[in-house]
């Protein structure tokens, strides 16, 4: 099945997998870093909602430009801007300069809410809607969890030998490397007409054109009924999810006794957790109803993340998280696949983008939530109290994910 993916595909799938490992460095070393100039979980937090916020504020916008421009090529300059901004954090060097840090977190993942929709509408445009779709996105998934077994451990090492300064240097050198590899997809440009529309309108009317043409995204994902039900779900999970995200760094660092090494080893074993979880999720995407596979997955993850949380030793956090990573993997692909089968092409960078846009706030409600009760509840118990939420979520997908099954019958050209 590989070879039938084609060049275009390997070629996004490679820019993609380089540039996300290069991010890994940096989403072990910024945690790490702040808490060790700050020695605050809620300062943690905000490394964590700078990261999030651009989700809910650019992922409207992101979408529109995905669905009226070259998405090629949209992808790449995302490359490029990202790679400038990374050299910028250099310039922070102590606790004083941490809002610089935050700033350019913000701006970096601004610039990666544009491409995602880009790069994720740009798989079904070239694979399909057909079974390589899975295996399409189950390579993804591999490769996300190939990236954390690599760059986790690599990044924690690399922090602790050669400080923050070289894990900035190292995800900037990987943004180069995606953009050349981006460079070489051969594609059609999307949507030229109505991006010469825009451009003839007056600005009012441009204006208003683009507010009409965003809401097309959110009414049709909240008129379709499994998409909106994945939403709640996904949406609920996350913003569990979000306050557990907050907790991970200092939970290791502050009541297992571990440093930078430590956290990248747990990051290296959530990806051994993912990327197992790409052919399972496969494997359920195409043979298990999509309620049943949704709800088993939300509830083994709540059980791994109840096994971390009460660790007392570093081997037990690791074999949950590790753990973690498969049910975790496994909603994120299902979910995925579920948006580029069941959306039209034309609408697709749209629909992800709401899809985002809703995820995003439900993460900084949850990182929010998660940095003010960590200082004061203190973390095990800030943990404990949110999983009944996954719950939840388990429990909208049983209520509205009735009577679908995993390959999508409705699928849209």
């Amino acid at each position: 099945m590989r070879r039938h993916l084609g060049k275009n595909f390997w070629c996004l799938f490679s820019g993609s997998a380089v540039a996300n490992l290069g991010s890994w460095f940096l989403i072990v070393a910024v945690p790490v870093y702040v808490y060790d100039l700050t020695g605050s979980a809620g300062a943690t937090s905000v490394a964590v909602i700078a990261e999030a916020v651009p989700g809910v504020l650019i992922s409207p916008i992101a979408g529109l430009v995905a669905d009226r421009v070259n998405r090629g090529l949209l992808d790449l300059a995302c490359h490029l801007v990202r790679g400038a901004t990374v050299v910028a954090m250099l310039l922070v060097t102590d606790e004083g300069t941490l809002w610089l840090l935050f700033g350019l977190i913000f701006v970096e993942n601004a610039v990666t809410q544009v491409a995602i929709p880009a790069q994720r509408s740009l798989i079904p445009a070239i694979v399909g809607r057909g079974a390589a779709l899975e295996v399409a996105n189950a390579w993804n998934t591999a490769a996300g969890g190939a990236v954390r077994l690599v760059g986790a451990p690599l990044g924690g090492a690399l922090y602790a030998l050669a400080g923050f300064q070289a894990a900035v240097l190292v995800n900037a050198a990987t943004y180069l490397i995606a953009a050349v590899l981006t460079a070489l997809l051969h594609l059609d440009p999307v949507g030229r007409g109505a991006a010469g529309r825009f451009a003839a309108d007056p600005v009012s009317s441009a204006l208003r054109r683009a507010t009409r043409d965003i809401g097309e995204g959110a009414v049709f994902l909240f008129q379709h009924r499994i998409l909106r039900s994945l939403l709640a779900v996904s949406a609920t999970f996350l913003l569990a999810n979000g306050v557990l995200n907050v907790l991970v760094v200092p939970y290791v660092v502050h009541d297992l006794g571990g440093g930078g090494p430590e956290v990248g080893l747990l990051f290296t074993a959530l990806g051994a957790g993912y990327l197992l979880s790409a052919p399972l999720g496969a494997y359920v995407s195409r043979h298990i109803t999509l309620r049943s596979g949704i709800t088993a997955a939300l509830v083994a993850v709540t059980i791994c993340f109840a096994g971390l949380f009460n660790s007392t030793t570093l081997v037990t956090a690791v074999v949950c998280i590790g753990l973690a990573g498969i049910p975790g993997g496994t909603i994120l692909l299902l979910i995925q696949v579920q948006i580029q089968r069941r959306t039209s092409t034309h609408l697709l960078g749209r629909t992800l983008s709401a899809f985002t846009t809703i995820e995003s706030t439900a993460t900084v409600a949850g990182s929010a939530v998660g940095g003010l009760l960590a200082d004061t509840l203190g973390l095990r118990t800030t943990a404990n109290a949110i999983l009944p939420v996954i719950a939840i979520a388990a429990a909208i997908a049983i209520v509205g994910l009735h009577g679908t099954t995993g390959n999508a019958t409705e699928a849209i050209s």
